[in-house]
């Protein structure tokens, strides 16, 4: 008998258009030990299931199922009272995808730790929190005592889910759903906690229902993988055949929206799937996925596919017969005017240059505390040629952002300067840098005023600007949109009725309605599908043979940077520790931490697990950032040496590295 059975589970909703039908006739099985990973874009019905199997739906879905059972027992069954007291966050426990809003604000982390145990255990305060303290250690958060008396404010990303993954096993579960656990974190986070739940998940003999969108991550962790799309597995495999031979056009399409390492070579054009997850309200007639598949004939429209066998335990919905796989080779030629990015010659000097940057913000420890100076930013130089693609990488709290502030005129400098073309960013009208340097945004919904249309939205700059008159600008709205793939019935739409990668768009048409120079894109693809991130790569690398843009990429994802950049700068805690062309720095890193990075980029590799990146867990406290090389207390190769003196750096303005193991 399986630990986790579930046969033809089925959840429907009404909504105004009809029922909703968010997950149709899923069925598995999950055996004791065993990780199971659920894949699929955004609105296929992945955490939804998780709800269905947690009984937290919303009040007014209505869930079905054919077999619901954890142990042999009927969930199905069970009323509110007994699947809340006995099941729910017992023997089965959620990790949700963004702990922020997962923990409350106004609890303490001891209280919520230990809430879940007195609960549902016949313990008392003092056991419940000793176990909370145990958990604690467990998940790698020092100061346990300390911590449990904290907010979730006062925690970083990474401790925030570490804590998420202690309340989950507070009553020691045998079933763990993560929905989505390493989404917003950087790379070297997101490795120790997959690594950690790995490592529990063996102590313990839980079983894992992995839910995520990071193909990379579910062939690491996974033992079998589903593909999920408009409510339905449309292929389970084990995840070596998965990856080996993809049989549904849907999965070998997610494939090719990755950018992968020296697939071919920067700027190359990514595959990507057309169109967007059908909406699940109605009757479905014929394959879901039919309307965006290129291999799509009459049946597939008509009847619903059938469930065909390519192995053990390997099967997938689709009229096609398994073989070999028909997509377009990993690595071919970019689409014609698309080429490959390529570094190019500064003409008449870089078009922004920054010299010797410095950024302090002041803080207080407590309501009276002392008062003390944050550097976020701490000697940065660095150069950006016309053309270029500058990618800038580094964990969460490394200055990224803040340095993007002070080089659009955003944020003054305390100390060093910043140069536009020539020109000192300060003695330029604010009005002169927003024609010639422009920003998108990490997240386009809060960045987008929800109250205008997408017309409104892009034609804004111009109006601020006093550029053209009513139908010129009109017309200049048409054009941005056509070249950005909006469609123009979208230009009456408002920001909440679009999708991510519409939203996205959007703030890019935006952008560049002012034709600048230079484009800064902070985090452009964080929040989105594999398959909209592709679209977006390779909206922005047409947009830049177009206009001739210059990009500076900032995002934590290195698989993206080593597709789109041409130079790479690693800043570590407010300092840029390593500069260098993108080809050689990611064949040949020289800075340990620039190795710890590439280690804790997670590739598509299934069965081999999570890389152990050797550097240490804990990110230095800006308020206090240690003496000498602020990364020797990480570092697998620090010295004597490192722990007094700062590094030099050793190289030139274009490609330098500052550490003593080079000075």
């Amino acid at each position: 008998m399986p630990l986790l059975e579930v046969r033809e589970l089925r959840v429907a909703i009404p909504v105004a258009g009809g029922l909703a039908q968010p997950v149709r006739g899923v069925s598995f099985a999950l055996e004791r030990g065993e990780t199971l990973g659920i894949v699929g874009e955004s609105g296929c019905g992945k955490s939804m299931t998780a709800l269905a199997l947690m009984g937290l739906l919303p009040a007014r879905a209505r869930r079905s199922a054919g077999a619901l059972a954890l142990a042999g027992r009927d969930l199905a069954a069970l009323g509110e009272r007994e699947l809340a007291r006995e099941v729910r966050g017992s023997r089965m426990a959620m990790i949700f995808q963004e702990p922020m809003t997962s923990l409350n604000p106004v609890y303490t982390i001891g209280r919520q730790l230990t809430e879940a145990m007195l609960l549902h255990r016949k313990a008392t305060a003092a056991q419940a929190r000793a176990r909370a303290m145990e958990l604690m250690d467990r998940v790698g958060i020092a100061g346990a005592a300390r911590r449990l008396a904290q907010y979730p404010h006062e925690l970083s990303g990474g401790q925030r889910q570490r804590v998420m993954i202690a309340m989950a096993l507070m009553n020691d579960p045998e079933v763990l759903i993560a929905d989505e656990p390493t989404t917003a974190l950087d790379v070297t986070t997101q490795a120790q906690i997959l690594r950690l739940i790995a490592k529990l998940q063996r102590e313990l003999g839980m079983a894992l229902m992995l839910i995520s969108h990071n193909l990379a991550v579910v062939s690491r962790v996974a033992d079998r993988i589903a593909v999920m799309y408009a409510g339905e597995f449309v292929e389970t495999a084990p995840a070596g055949d998965l990856f080996r031979d993809p049989c549904h056009p849907y999965t070998r399409g997610l494939l090719d929206s990755m950018p992968r390492s020296g697939a071919a070579g920067p700027g190359s054009r990514l595959g990507s799937i057309r169109g967007m997850v059908r909406s699940v309200v109605g009757a479905m007639r014929g394959c879901a996925f039919a309307a965006r598949c290129g291999e799509a004939r009459d049946a597939c429209r008509a009847l619903a596919p059938p469930v065909r066998e390519a192995g053990a335990g390997h099967a997938y919905r689709c009229v096609l017969e398994p073989g070999p796989a028909r997509a377009a080779p990993r690595g071919a030629e970019p689409a014609a005017g698309a080429a490959a990015v390529t570094p190019r010659a500064a003409a008449g000097g870089p078009l922004l240059a920054a010299a010797g940057l410095g950024v302090a913000f002041r803080a207080r420890r407590g309501v009276f505390g002392r008062r003390y100076l944050v550097h976020a930013v701490n000697g940065v130089s660095l150069e950006i040629g016309r053309g270029e693609v500058l990618g800038l990488v580094g964990e969460s709290g490394c200055g990224k952002s803040t340095l993007a502030r002070v080089l659009l005129g955003l944020a003054a400098p305390d100390a060093g300067e910043v140069r536009l073309a020539g020109a000192g960013l300060a003695t330029l009208a604010r009005r002169e840098v927003a024609r010639r340097a422009q920003i998108v945004f990490q997240d386009p919904y809060s960045s987008l005023n929800p109250r205008r249309t997408v017309g409104e939205i892009i034609r804004r700059p111009l109006e601020l600007h006093g550029i053209a008159n009513g139908p010129q600008r009109d017309g200049r709205v048409r054009e941005m949109m056509a070249l950005t793939g909006l469609p123009p019935r979208l230009a009456w739409s408002f920001p909440g009725e679009l999708s991510g990668g519409q939203r996205q768009r959007v703030a890019i048409a935006r952008a560049i309605i002012m034709e600048p120079e230079l484009v800064i894109c902070d985090e452009p693809t964080s929040a989105l599908d594999v398959s909209v991130q592709s679209q977006i790569l390779n909206l922005l690398l047409d947009l830049r043979e177009r206009l001739g843009l210059t990009y500076l990429l900032i995002t934590h994802d290195l698989a993206v940077v080593e597709h789109m950049a041409t130079r790479v700068a690693v800043m570590y805690c407010g300092e840029i520790v390593e500069t260098g062309s993108a080809r050689e720095l990611f064949a040949a890193p020289r800075h340990p931490y620039t190795r710890g990075l590439l280690a804790s980029a997670l590739t598509v590799h299934p069965g081999r697990g999570v890389p152990d990146n050797r550097i240490g867990q804990g990110f230095p406290n800006p308020l206090a950032p240690p003496p000498g090389c602020r990364f020797h207390p990480r570092c697998p190769e620090a010295m004597q040496l490192c722990a007094s003196r700062p590094p030099p750096a050793a190289g030139g303005r274009a490609a330098f590295v500052r550490c003593h193991l080079y000075a």
